[in-house]
């Protein structure tokens, strides 16, 4: 689902996901296997962390557009807000530029849980 999602954005778009994380929350989840948790509320999720959403950020040859931001919900559960922006391409890989007038436009990828909705944002 990332790199469907990945292929789909604009060189200078925005990727936006909102998902479960295990950080802050890493004494108080029980690990299952793999990246499954069982969270205080009873609930089995997949989980990220930090060095995951890193690592992806780097084999997708992005760049956070903003730092990794988590909010712990009640001592519950842990959601992460992950804002990745997809590089420019080179000058020499570049299409030619757009006719003068022309309106440009952004492409932000927006990933909930299972989700992805890509809009289409003018500058």
């Amino acid at each position: 689902m990332l790199h469907g999602a990945w292929r789909a954005l604009k060189p200078g778009g925005l990727f936006f996901c909102r998902l479960g994380s295990s950080i802050g929350m890493e004494s108080q989840i029980e690990h299952i296997e793999g990246r499954r948790y069982k969270s205080p509320d009873g609930s089995e999720r997949y989980l990220v962390d930090e060095a995951l959403l890193g690592s992806l950020t780097e084999r997708l040859g992005a760049e956070l557009a903003d730092p990794v931001k988590t909010t712990v919900v009640q001592n519950q559960r842990s959601m992460t807000t992950w804002v990745l922006r997809k590089k420019l391409l080179s000058k020499k890989s570049r299409p030619a530029a757009s006719s003068p007038g022309s309106v440009r436009s952004q492409t932000v990828v927006v990933a909930k849980a299972q989700t992805p909705v890509k809009r289409v944002v003018g500058n």
